[in-house]
């Protein structure tokens, strides 16, 4: 239940399938199945198109700002399906520590971003490539490289890592 970050639906979720079976295994997977049953029809399926691709698209990264959405989704204004996610409760936390920097729930982001790659691989890649690039145009190389590494395009990895190392030579 640690994982769920105080979210009430999937506690309660949690304890309801914990009283039908008390296998830890098959009370883990039944957790899982049920939260990702109630994710696409609860959430995902309630949202129009925009919001829905926005939330698949921005589920590859860890840290949400309006430059890393307008970066990933290709899309100037994705500041604000940022702060529409965030004032709709669609699992978005703000970070106490980095200004205007938002976070999914662990759990929700996980479930999104499986959804997503089951959805959509290559659509994922495009969005893993996005973030790669944007990282190394703000100098994070090491977000850089694992957007790089997620992508699971050889050939743009090596483009990266050679720009990167280029950046750091000159």
């Amino acid at each position: 239940t640690s994982d769920m970050e105080g979210w009430a639906a999937g506690l309660i979720i949690a304890a309801e399938d914990y009283r039908k079976n008390r296998d830890m295994v098959a009370h883990a997977l039944a957790i899982d199945e049920n939260l990702n049953s109630y994710f696409q029809e609860e959430v995902l399926g309630k949202q129009d198109a925009r919001m829905r691709e926005f939330l698949i698209g921005t589920s590859v990264l860890e840290k949400l700002t309006f430059a890393s959405c307008a970066a990933v989704m290709s899309n100037d204004n994705a500041g604000i399906l940022l702060e529409r996610a965030y004032k709709e409760g669609l699992f978005l936390s703000k970070s106490l520590e980095e200004r205007d920097t938002y976070r999914y729930n662990a759990r929700y982001r996980s479930i999104i971003l499986a959804s997503a790659v089951n959805l959509s691989a290559t659509n994922v890649a495009i969005y893993e490539r996005r973030a790669s690039e944007y990282y190394a145009t703000i100098g994070e190389a090491h977000l850089a490289i694992d957007h790089a590494l997620r992508a699971n395009d050889q050939n743009f990895l090596a483009d990266q890592l050679d720009k990167l190392a280029h950046d750091m030579i000159n």
